[in-house]
């Protein structure tokens, strides 16, 4: 993938970003389009993984077909 801003994210609008409640979080990456200066003003480097109940709450297995995880 050669397009990738180098800030990791592309606003629909710049006069309505919603971005206040966006959690861009990147751990370990590397190559090409790893981490770097130019990131998303809401963008966080993580220090270490996140659980998928982190993300999904702890009742995702109720919803989320497990073939895909």
């Amino acid at each position: 993938m050669e397009n990738r801003p180098a800030a990791g994210w592309v606003q629909w609008s710049s006069s309505s970003p919603n971005t206040d409640h966006v959690t861009f979080g990147e751990y370990s990456n590397t190559g090409a389009g790893a981490w770097n200066s130019g990131r998303a003003s809401f963008a966080t480097q993580l220090s270490s993984p996140i659980t998928i109940t982190t993300v999904l709450g702890s009742g995702y297995t109720s919803w989320v077909d497990s073939t895909f995880l």
